[in-house]
């Protein structure tokens, strides 16, 4: 695969619509969340500089901050989900004829299934980051640029459903029940988080369109 950082939108779309299982959701999910970020950067850039928005200025940058680094990291994962699942994919080919092959096969089904559901679960974990600050940048950012915060913060929940799901179907494979059920519990916390941010910047944009 065409690295994302190397190519063009038009060329990832072409390749996430081929038959390649790579791109595919876990890299979409990786995108959009960087998309979310970038959104949010660009409220508080077109915030900076306001005299109307002095007091909240110090504030709003860094958030800023924060998304710029989140956005960074996202857009590694796009490429990483891939390398990731690709690993997967290798080790299912790997033989299985003999018991030592089918044993080392196991193992490396195992190792690059963790690897497949880690990345996704990063990505999780940081698209939460990335709606926790919009609400603030949703209540004190630049009004004529609030619909930007709205749709931000849309896109980074359902980028994080959209992370979740991917880390649930690369779980399928593991045998260990213990971490595949922590990691669940996690899941179900970061989507109930994410889904309370998401609504409650929705509800601070429809109030300052309405005036």
């Amino acid at each position: 695969m065409v690295p994302m950082s190397h190519g063009t939108i038009a060329a990832f779309l072409e390749r996430l619509a081929s038959d390649s299982p790579t791109p595919g959701g876990g890299s979409v999910a990786a995108l959009t969340g960087a998309l979310s970020a970038a959104l949010g950067e660009m409220v508080v850039s077109l915030t900076q500089g306001r005299k109307k928005y002095a007091q909240v200025a110090a504030a709003l940058a860094a958030r800023g901050q924060s998304l710029e680094r989140l956005r960074r990291s996202l857009t590694a994962a796009i490429d990483d989900d891939a390398a990731a699942y690709e690993r997967l994919i290798a080790a299912r080919k790997l033989p299985k004829e003999t018991p030592e092959q089918s044993a080392f096969r196991a193992a490396a089904i195992q190792s690059a299934g963790w690897q497949a559901a880690e990345v996704p679960l990063i990505v999780a974990r940081q698209l939460v980051e990335v709606l926790e600050q919009f609400p603030a940048i949703a209540t004190d950012g630049n009004i004529n640029a609030v619909s930007d915060a709205g749709v931000g913060a849309s896109l980074g929940q359902a980028a994080l459903l959209s992370a979740i799901l991917n880390v649930r179907i690369n779980l399928g494979c593991l045998q260990d029940g213990a971490r595949t059920a922590a990691i669940m519990g996690e899941l179900e916390s970061l989507e109930r988080h994410g889904h309370t941010l998401a609504e409650e910047t929705a509800k601070i944009v429809a109030a300052r369109l309405s005036g």
